[in-house]
């Protein structure tokens, strides 16, 4: 059985990579999963967590017996860019129409489908920038980020568009 399994995105927005990693053993396994050329940001869809970016390999240490880690890649850029969802398996690759940033008006904005779970987190890169503020319609959303990261929660049940304003 694979202990690996990728697929790669040409999106309109930029490539995008989804790689899941699997212990079919009895016992706890680092995991490792090699990077194309270049930096990558990695988002783990279990954990709901930004893990960092990274060249040439993730290790994901001791994942639990008969466990799996599931991981969207995206390309280190300069200015503020979606990285994954976690409404689905697909971390955007389904539900996410378009996202783009507009620098004259330092906005990031992704349309959103509801396919997958209603109850999702956003994570995007910020490029050097600062979020200031996130929308989602007229709804002011918590971001929450750390260095060159932010993130956001929200849940949708119809076509929505999120855009995080930056300065």
């Amino acid at each position: 059985m694979p202990e690996r399994f990728e697929v790669a995105f040409d999106r309109p927005d930029g490539p995008m990579r989804v790689a899941g990693l699997f212990n079919f053993e009895d016992s706890a396994e680092e995991l490792t999963l090699p990077l194309p050329p270049g930096r990558w940001h990695a988002v783990e869809l279990w954990d709901e967590g930004y893990l960092g970016a990274f060249e040439g390999r993730i290790d994901f240490p001791l994942v639990a017996p008969h466990a799996c880690r599931v991981a969207a890649l995206r390309a280190v850029a300069d200015a503020p860019a979606l990285l994954a969802t976690t409404a689905h398996i697909g971390m955007g690759a389904l539900d996410v129409e378009s996202s783009e940033y507009d620098g004259d008006a330092q906005t990031l904005r992704m349309s959103l489908t509801p396919a997958g779970r209603a109850r999702r987190r956003v994570f995007f890169a910020t490029g050097g920038l600062r979020a200031r503020e996130a929308r989602l319609g007229r709804q002011r959303l918590a971001i929450d980020g750390g260095e060159g990261t932010g993130s956001v929660e929200l849940s949708i049940d119809a076509a929505s568009v999120l855009e995080v304003e930056f300065e």
